[in-house]
């Protein structure tokens, strides 16, 4: 499993899936999901102020995207910024993960850490998260590798983003199988 780091604009992703979580309290999405957003011409925001889309907890949204370059965007519900602990950041990667390996989905850019105040650091958030995600692709069993993309956003997250992901492969049961390309 080979694991990156991106700070490229949205605009510039070409994944099969881009994963991002978002907030319920967050309204209208900021940080990177607010830059899809954008991207995508409010739609996600037109969608959460009808009600279509919440933000809870473990929410799913999927979306064939335009003006972005990934096949498919999936939308990850966060629940409220105050109820994050490691264990729902460990769920959310789970659930990202068997969201996206049912979709068959190998090539994803994920982005999980969201924009300050967070009650978790960015490497814990990372590190939780991912470790969720890994564990939904490892019981799968797949033709392609699997190809991770951390998408760090603001760009200065770059080096806690790598903490939790160093940290993430030395917890690992299979640390030899994780690679991480700065």
């Amino acid at each position: 499993m080979d694991i990156r780091i991106s700070s490229a604009p949205v605009e510039e992703l070409e994944h099969e899936g881009l994963a991002v979580a978002f907030y319920s309290d967050e309204r209208p999405p900021r940080g990177f999901c607010g830059n899809v957003d954008w991207r995508m011409n409010g739609l996600i925001s037109r969608y959460m102020a009808g009600g279509v889309i919440t933000g809870k907890f473990l929410e799913r949204v999927l979306f064939t995207p335009y003006r972005i370059g990934c096949g498919k965007l999936f939308l990850f519900g966060m629940g409220n910024r105050e109820d994050l602990t490691e264990e729902r950041m460990r769920s959310l990667g789970r659930d990202m993960g068997a969201a996206l390996s049912a979709a068959g989905i190998c090539r994803v850019a994920c982005h999980m850490t969201g924009t300050f105040p967070v009650p978790l650091p960015p490497s814990e958030m990372t590190a939780c998260a991912l470790s969720g995600l890994i564990e939904s692709y490892a019981g799968v069993d797949r033709q392609s590798p699997v190809d991770i993309t951390c998408i760090a956003h603001p760009a200065d997250l770059r080096d806690e983003i790598l903490v939790g992901l160093n940290r993430l492969k030395g917890a690992a049961e299979r640390a030899s199988a994780i690679r991480i390309h700065q």
